[in-house]
């Protein structure tokens, strides 16, 4: 509010402000008008007040136009009354758009912030900071959380979220930064919950507040974030975008831990764009930063990464020492849980090498460690990959339960992603079973999903077995088709291996 005295009329109309008196303006500028307008239904509502008893509801309505004083003389009444009622102000045009609002819009919105009172009148200060310091963490723990759990976490942010900033304020000063920290945790626990839009909404508005407050370690935490956000929808180069804004911030302030961080994501973003010289460029360049720094443990990740790299090259012997490299360290830190994706991949490996019995236990082992840890999502992929072992030791019904298991999981956690190598693999099985149609209607829903999600490089060993299974239909032409976009794909990747099977498969196709 402007204190200074107007003293022409242009001066005036500058300095009007409609907006409500509040706090210290209200003492200062609010005139009394009783004497020249009708007051009786502002008393009226300390009459009905005053005589009304527990239980019992009024409901009153105040018009007017704009700037005649409705929501001043609500804030005096507020003012009067909140010694004896728990008064709770809210403004429905900060909640949701007038314009298209429905008498249901109203009702949630009051249950909610009914309900956001009570945590704050019910709840310790020294319970709100044990809440806040517990999400501090979220980022390495959330995954482990099964979807209530999760829901749990998230509806708490909320909570204090509202805390910082209620409804109809402005939050300032420290208030301001807890509400950036928690719009970023909030952002975390969604895209753990694979919902990268609702992750961005929070996420952008901290990334705002974190730029205005000029924090710039943790404008690059959040830009990383974000970059999450669309590597989830595999958007990878919008994700490389902000990964590299994170990765410069963090180079200017000589922040080698945040050089780590945002050096790591570029590499697995180009591992996902199988681009593979430049992920194991950033890869590389992540583990001399380490080194230099001397943390031992965080070698770990990229030693498993680099494995990764290797195995989708096939080689195989190099990816089995990286991850060997990359378990002894997990094990020296006593990091178990971590170790579970490592005899994972080294699973992977072993398979590849057909030693079936070697991979087996090595998936028994990721099994086991998930379960101890109660991660039931991260076992869906080595349900997933033990199938795989069972059909390539022609155990198909075993290999099927393996999969359904697999399918279970990723749908009860919203993975659509993740399913569609396992309706791809089960399409596969069906096909080893004769059961074709079958085998066409999984082939085809692995197929959908992976193009909803742009996944270029997934779709053509698809097309691959949709060309085979016409193939065994005798369809030819169909055969011809599929395998022919199955190789282009192949190709535009610069996968020859892979490349020269879909050959060899049109090449003993009759004419």
């Amino acid at each position: 509010m402007n204190h200074q005295r107007a003293n022409t009329l242009r001066d005036a109309f500058q300095v009007c402000n409609v907006e409500p008196l509040e706090g210290a303006d209200m003492e200062r500028y609010y005139v009394d008008l009783s004497a020249v307008r009708k007051t009786s239904a502002i008393d009226s509502v300390s009459t009905i007040l005053d005589f009304q008893e527990p239980a019992e509801f009024s409901t009153i309505l105040f018009t007017g136009h704009q700037g005649c004083g409705k929501s001043t003389e609500l804030k005096r009444i507020q003012k009067q009354w909140e010694e004896q009622y728990r008064v709770i102000y809210l403004e429905v045009n900060e909640e949701t758009d007038i314009n298209d609002a429905r008498y249901i819009d109203l009702y949630l919105i009051v249950i909610k912030q009914v309900e956001f009172e009570l945590f704050r009148f019910q709840t310790p200060q020294v319970t709100k900071d044990h809440a806040i310091n517990e999400t501090e963490n979220t980022e390495r723990i959330i995954d482990r959380l099964e979807p209530p759990e999760k829901q749990e976490r998230i509806e708490l942010l909320q909570r204090l979220l509202m805390e910082y900033k209620p409804t109809g304020h402005q939050a300032t000063g420290e208030n301001l930064r807890n509400c950036s920290n928690i719009l970023h945790q909030l952002g975390i626990a969604y895209i753990s919950k694979v919902e990268p839009i609702k992750a961005r909404k929070y996420l952008e508005e901290a990334e705002k507040i974190a730029n205005e407050f000029q924090d710039s370690t943790f404008y690059a935490e959040v830009l990383n974030t974000l970059g999450d956000s669309y590597g989830q929808e595999r958007q990878f180069d919008t994700a490389i975008a902000y990964y590299q804004k994170s990765l410069s911030i963090s180079q200017q302030l000589q922040n080698p831990r945040g050089e780590i961080a945002a050096l790591f994501k570029l590499g697995s973003a180009y591992l996902n764009l199988r681009q593979f010289t430049q992920a194991t460029t950033f890869y590389q360049q992540c583990l001399e930063i380490e080194q230099q720094i001397g943390d031992r443990y965080s070698q770990a990740s990229i030693y498993h990464n680099l494995g990764i790299v290797a195995q989708e090259l096939r080689e195989f012997e190099e990816a089995r020492r990286n991850y060997q490299q990359a378990l002894a360290i997990k094990i020296e830190f006593g990091d178990r849980y971590s170790q579970a994706v490592t005899y994972h991949q080294l699973g992977i490996v072993a398979q590849n090498l057909r030693e079936f019995e070697e991979a087996r236990r090595n998936y028994q082992q990721a099994l086991a460690i998930c379960i101890e840890y109660g991660d039931r999502y991260n076992q869906a992929a080595t349900y997933h990959q033990l199938g795989y072992v069972a059909q390539d030791l022609r155990e198909f019904e075993e290999a099927r339960r393996n999969y359904q298991q697999a399918l279970a999981i990723c749908i009860e956690y919203g993975d659509r992603y993740n399913q569609a190598k396992i309706y791809h693999q089960l399409g596969n099985v069906a096909q080893n079973l004769r059961e074709f149609e079958e085998a066409r209607r999984n082939y085809q829903q692995a197929l959908a999903i992976d193009i909803e999600f742009g996944d270029r490089y997934s779709q053509a060993s698809t097309y691959g077995q949709l060309g085979t299974l016409a193939e065994a239909e005798e369809n030819y032409a169909e055969a011809r088709v599929h395998l022919h976009t199955a190789l282009e794909i192949y190709v535009e990747y610069k996968d020859e291996y892979r490349g020269a099977i879909a050959r060899e498969a049109l090449e003993r196709l009759p004419e």
